[in-house]
C-alpha cells in the first residue's frame, strides 16, 4: 500500500476518480474532457472537507506534472515556483476556490490531473514507477530544490525511493539468473516476493521470466508451465482457490477479473485438453494466462499440494495426468 501524501499515492487517487466515470483507452475525446472535468470537480468536495488535505494532493500533482514537464525546474522558471509557493502558502478559502476551480486562464489543476491520466497506464497502479523521478531528484539540485519547499511529506517520499532501488536489485538478480526447474522458480519467486512488487508487478515479473527461460529452454518452461497449471487446477477444481486481487478489480463492473480468467482457464483445461501436446497447441492462447498462474504459485506450499490433493475426485485426478509431459513432448 503506498504510504500518504507521497507520488505513489496521488496517481492511485487520481486513477481510481477517472475509473469511477468510466474513463478508458476507448473514450472519444468529447467523453475524456467531460470525465476530465468531473475528476477534478470531485476534488471540491476534498477542498471543502479538508483544506489542508487537499493542498497536499495538489502539491503532489504539481510535483508530478514537473516530472514530465523537466523544464520547468529550469532555475530561469523560478517566477512559476515563487507563485506556487504563495497560492499553497495561502490560507484564503477563496482565494483558494479561485484559483484552482474558477480561473481559467491558469487551471492548474485540469493540466495536473491530464498529466497523470496521460503519462500512467490504464491500471490500478499498486506500484510507482520511480526510475526517471529518482534519476532526477539525485542529478537535479533544483529538483531537490523543489521538492523540499512543494512536498508534503518528504521523508515518506525518499523512503519509497530507497524501497524502489532494492526492489529494482531484487528484480535484476532474477531477470539474470539461471533457472533449470519448476522448484528453482518458485524459489526465486518466493524470494524477490520480499522486495516492495504489489501482487500484480510481481506476476508480470515472473511472466516475463517464463518469457526468457522460454526463449533459452523450452524444455524447462514446459515443466514449469505443467506443474502451474497443475497446481491451478488443484487449487481451482476443490475450491481452495486464493483470491487476492483488488488490485485488478473492476469498480465500474463489480466483478473480479481474475475470477474470470481463472474460470476461463479452468474451463480449457476440462473440456479441450486430452494431453500435453494440447498445451503446446494452445501456447499462444495460454500466454495470457502466465501471469495469473504465476500470481496463484505465489500461494502453493507442498502441505497444500497435498492437501488440495487429496480432496480432489478421481475423475479430476485423471486430469492432472493428462497435464503431465511425456517423452515425446
Amino acid at each position: 500500500m503506498a504510504y500518504e501524501n507521497t507520488l505513489e499515492y496521488i496517481v492511485n487517487k487520481v486513477w481510481e476518480r477517472y475509473r469511477l466515470y468510466d474513463g478508458s483507452e476507448d473514450n472519444t475525446m468529447k467523453e475524456r474532457q467531460m470525465i476530465l472535468r468531473s475528476v477534478k470537480l470531485s476534488f471540491i468536495l476534498d477542498f471543502e472537507h479538508d483544506l489542508e488535505q487537499f493542498k497536499k494532493d495538489a502539491k503532489l500533482m504539481a510535483l508530478e506534472y514537473f516530472n514530465y514537464h523537466q523544464e520547468l525546474y529550469d532555475t530561469d522558471n523560478d517566477d512559476t515556483f515563487d507563485t506556487l509557493y504563495d497560492i499553497f502558502n495561502s490560507d484564503s478559502h477563496d482565494y483558494l476556490y479561485i484559483v484552482f476551480f474558477k480561473d481559467k486562464d491558469r487551471d492548474y489543476l485540469t493540466s495536473w490531473i491530464k498529466n497523470i491520466i496521460d503519462e500512467h497506464e490504464f491500471e490500478y497502479q499498486d506500484h510507482y514507477d520511480y526510475t526517471d523521478t529518482l534519476k532526477l531528484y539525485e542529478e537535479n539540485n533544483n529538483v531537490r530544490r523543489v521538492y523540499t519547499y512543494l512536498h508534503p511529506d518528504i521523508d515518506a517520499e525518499l523512503e519509497n525511493m530507497q524501497k524502489f532501488k532494492q526492489t529494482v536489485k531484487l528484480r535484476d538478480v532474477f531477470v539474470r539468473s539461471e533457472i533449470t526447474s519448476p522448484l528453482e522458480f518458485y524459489i526465486y519467486m518466493r524470494f524477490i516476493a520480499n522486495g516492495t512488487f504489489s501482487k500484480d508487478i510481481l506476476a508480470s515479473l515472473g511472466g516475463y521470466k517464463l518469457t526468457l527461460i522460454k526463449e533459452k529452454n523450452p524444455q524447462v518452461y514446459n515443466e514449469i508451465m505443467s506443474f502451474m497449471l497443475k497446481y491451478f487446477y488443484i487449487t481451482y477444481s476443490t475450491n481452495n482457490m486464493y483470491y487476492d486481487n483488488t488490485e485488478r478489480f473492476n469498480k465500474i463492473k463489480m466483478v473480479d477479473i481474475d475470477k474470470n480468467y481463472y474460470k476461463e482457464l479452468y474451463d480449457f483445461l476440462t473440456f479441450d485438453v486430452n494431453s500435453f501436446k494440447d498445451i503446446l497447441k494452445e501456447e499462444e492462447f495460454l500466454n495470457d494466462y502466465r501471469n495469473l498462474l504465476v500470481q496463484c504459485l505465489m500461494d502453493y506450499t507442498p502441505g497444500k499440494y497435498d492437501k488440495y490433493l487429496s480432496e480432489m475426485q478421481d475423475k479430476e485426478k485423471e486430469m492432472l495426468k493428462k497435464l503431465e509431459i511425456t517423452k515425446k513432448y
